[in-house]
């Protein structure tokens, strides 16, 4: 049972197994080597990890955000904005424009 309370109860099947980051990895050095086109995107990680990091943030602000996928930015709200990345340490920065 996954989840239990005096309202309802769930069952869930498990299953074993690992989270899949190896089979990544391991296709990211592939294609490294060989040139290859990699199984996802940059574009679809980058749509597929935003949508993660945008759920986080507003759950960490209890906000009901709006965000500008255009802009790739929250629409009114600063707080938000700064959770979108983080200030680098040289020499460990970016190329201007980029960021």
């Amino acid at each position: 049972t996954l989840f239990s309370s005096t309202l309802f109860r769930l069952e869930v099947e498990t299953h074993k197994g690992n989270n899949g980051m190896g089979e990544h990895v391991l296709n990211f050095l592939d294609c490294v080597r060989t040139r290859k086109t990699p199984n996802a995107s940059i574009e679809q990680g980058h749509l597929s990890t935003s949508l993660c990091h945008t759920g986080n943030i507003a759950y960490r602000l209890r906000a009901n955000l709006e965000f500008d996928p255009e802009k790739q930015q929250f629409t009114g709200n600063d707080d938000a904005n700064a959770l979108l990345g983080r200030d680098y340490r040289s020499p460990y920065t970016p190329p201007e424009g980029l960021v």
